[in-house]
């Protein structure tokens, strides 16, 4: 009888460990994929784009481009960089260059739009022009345009909005020749005013589409 109830009691010490140790792992799961998971609307809505990420370990031949100078911060700068530079300082179109692996140019001139509309206007559709010719002779350079609405309106039709603002930007572009597979769009919705929409002006400003350009230095 005692050996009998010795025994029991070591399947009952094993199934407990056992339920402990699942119920262990299950917490680690979880846990893992709360940290791998989007944890707020914002991060759902608007990903990071063109931050570095780790990757595995690749070996491959890695050809240079023709010639090479030092930037401002010590990095290799190519030809098609400097041209850029130089393009949009003859433009007089402000941008800020954010250096790194694939270095960046931010145009800070932006394409506004009317309430409720895609419609690119004239001024805008001239400076975009000549961007778009220097991409058409630069297939190097790729283009990411973002739109943006003010908060009028429902939220799902400013989505949508945003979303024909960065497109008809992106025709213009492939007007002027410039590879299509060169050219990426994006549309935020009302998620990221520059502005206050407390105003008209402060919405004015919002309604907006953003340009960047990135070189692949490798």
């Amino acid at each position: 009888m005692v050996i009998l109830m010795k025994k029991y009691a070591g399947v009952l010490i094993v199934a407990l460990v056992g339920m402990i140790t699942l119920s262990g792992c299950q917490s680690l799961m979880r846990n893992s994929m709360l940290d791998t998971a989007p944890k707020n609307e914002f991060q759902v809505r608007n990903p990071e784009w063109g931050e570095p990420q780790e990757a595995p370990v690749v070996n491959r031949e890695i050809v240079a481009p023709t010639s090479y100078v030092e930037g401002p911060y010590g990095e290799k700068r190519s030809d098609t960089e400097d041209e850029l530079v130089y393009f949009l300082n003859q433009l007089g179109i402000a941008h800020q260059v954010v250096p790194g692996n694939h270095l960046m140019v931010k145009i800070k001139k932006k394409i506004q739009f009317d309430t409720g509309s895609a419609y690119v206007s004239a001024n805008s559709r001239k400076w975009l022009n000549q961007i778009g010719q220097f991409l058409a002779r630069h297939e190097s350079v790729n283009i990411v345009i973002d739109g943006h609405t003010d908060s009028t309106g429902k939220k799902t039709l400013n989505d949508k909005l945003s979303q024909n603002r960065a497109a008809q930007v992106k025709e213009q572009f492939l007007k002027q020749h410039v590879p299509s597979g060169s050219v990426y769009t994006r549309g935020y919705g009302e998620y990221m005013p520059e502005c206050s929409n407390r105003s008209e002006s402060g919405k004015a400003c919002n309604r907006r589409a953003e340009l960047t350009l990135i070189i692949d230095r490798y």
